[in-house]
């Protein structure tokens, strides 16, 4: 708009016969417009993950994009690792956030467990991060049957230590790394998990990988023999549903 006009009316307080008709124009081109909200370019950076289960060089060189829905034995069967990478040769920070884990045991529970996956599991917060959490109907009806469904936020950086960090393959973080595993699933070594996960950070150096090593189902009962903690094969199978929340950034 480059030209404003107005049309008053002006009545004087004591004779309400004497009225006044004023007409004003105002060139405002010039002028910055206060109520239209300023335009922003964004770039989004899309990010590409892979998915390993278990432990050792093995699972890494398995590593699917898509979601693995393949079984897992023994404790070492619990930790699932994530690499996640940029989808263009550029570099970017990647920062992982919140692990939701849901798990069922029941044939009948994982079905709808599984029917449920996704929207009316979990949903997107209305802060502006956008944070996705599990729908209160979900927990509720998890909530209802303990024995065959459980649910867990895994956060990184906590003293709980369920999630670790590996943005980078240096001597300290390597080290870092393979004591979390020994330390978290009590093994001897590490099977070259580590060492494998660097290969792949290394062959995709240009695409600034990041990864993150989550141990699940650490605080579920172990003396409650039907989650199958160390998955026995004459036991009933336990089914994890996990989302995983992380941000990039270009730098």
């Amino acid at each position: 708009m480059q030209v404003v006009k107005a049309l008053y009316t002006l009545i004087a307080d004591d004779d309400a016969g004497q009225v006044m008709d004023i007409g004003a124009v105002r060139n405002v081109s010039a002028l910055r417009a206060q109520c239209t909200p300023p335009v922003t370019n964004l770039t989004f950076q899309t990010a590409v993950v892979r998915v390993a289960l278990g432990m050792g060089s093995g699972t890494v060189h398995r590593m699917t994009v898509a979601a693995p829905g393949e079984p897992t034995r023994g404790e070492l069967g619990t930790l699932t690792t994530f690499v996640v990478q940029s989808t263009r040769a550029i570099s970017v920070a990647i920062s992982f956030g919140t692990v939701l884990a849901a798990y069922g045991n029941s044939a009948d529970t994982i079905a709808a467990m599984g029917a449920q996956w996704g929207g009316a599991m979990t949903l997107r917060s209305e802060d502006a991060y956008l944070t996705r959490d599990f729908r209160p109907a979900f927990k509720a009806w998890c909530l209802q049957r303990p024995s065959e469904c459980q649910y867990e936020y895994i956060y990184s950086g906590t003293r709980h230590a369920n999630m670790h960090m590996l943005a980078s393959c240096s001597t300290a973080a390597r080290r870092a790394a393979v004591e979390w595993l020994l330390a978290s699933f009590g093994a001897a070594h590490d099977g070259g998990h580590v060492d494998a996960l660097c290969d792949t950070m290394a062959e995709n150096a240009a695409y600034s990988p990041s990864v993150g090593l989550v141990h699940t189902m650490k605080f579920l009962n172990r003396r409650n023999r039907g989650w199958n903690m160390y998955q026995n094969f004459s036991a009933r199978n336990t089914v994890t549903f996990m989302w995983l929340e992380f941000s990039i950034v270009g730098e």
